[in-house]
Parts: structure tokens; C-alpha cells; sequence
């Protein structure tokens, strides 16, 4: 396993766009993550949650983290590429399976 480094995108915020489901993403510090979705059937919700972040490859990362309401979420995020996998159960144990487009917000 490899040493773990710093996550390039702590102190970045981002745009995770699924069509059916937008989020802003805020990397805090390497362990605190703000999110707030702004799109879609779970607009509005929003909060702070401790986050893993692993560097898979060069500039692709598994980041995940479990929120306060119980919904838990995986992405495996391609920051080259802008491309985004992401899995999560949401608080009534939904499970959900979305690709999207990641960019910097501000961008």
C-alpha cells in the first residue's frame, strides 16, 4: 500500500453533476467535507461529514464518507477526465448507482 499524500482538491470546492442529481462539494480540510445538493430529488440537502479520500491511479481518487442522516456514499472520481462514479444509500436505504461530470466550481 502507499504512503498516503494530501489530496490535491482539499480546499476546492466542485460541481458533481449527474443530470438527475447536482451536488456542490467542499473539501474543508483532508478529512472535512461540505456538501449541499442543488439539483434534483434531494435538493436542499446539505451538511458536513468526515471524508477518506485514496488515490486508486494518478489523479483518480475513492472518496467516501457517511452523513448525519445515515446516508452513505462512494465516488471514484477522475479529476483528468472530469468523470465521476458514485454509489450511495441514501437516509431510507435507497441505493443509487450515477455517472456524472465533475469541474471546479468557479470554473
Amino acid at each position: 500500500m502507499s504512503e498516503s499524500k494530501t489530496p490535491f482538491f482539499v480546499g476546492k470546492s466542485f460541481v458533481y453533476d449527474y443530470g438527475s442529481l447536482v451536488a456542490h462539494d467542499h473539501f474543508v480540510t483532508d478529512t472535512l467535507l461540505r456538501f449541499e445538493v442543488v439539483g434534483g430529488p434531494f435538493a436542499g440537502v446539505k451538511g458536513e461529514a468526515p471524508f477518506e479520500a485514496h488515490e486508486v491511479s494518478p489523479d483518480v481518487w475513492m472518496i467516501t464518507w457517511q452523513e448525519s442522516n445515515g446516508a452513505t456514499v462512494v465516488h471514484i472520481d477522475d479529476f483528468v477526465r472530469g468523470i465521476s462514479y458514485s454509489n450511495f444509500t441514501d437516509a431510507q436505504l435507497g441505493f443509487h448507482r450515477m455517472l456524472g461530470n465533475i469541474r471546479e466550481l468557479g470554473e
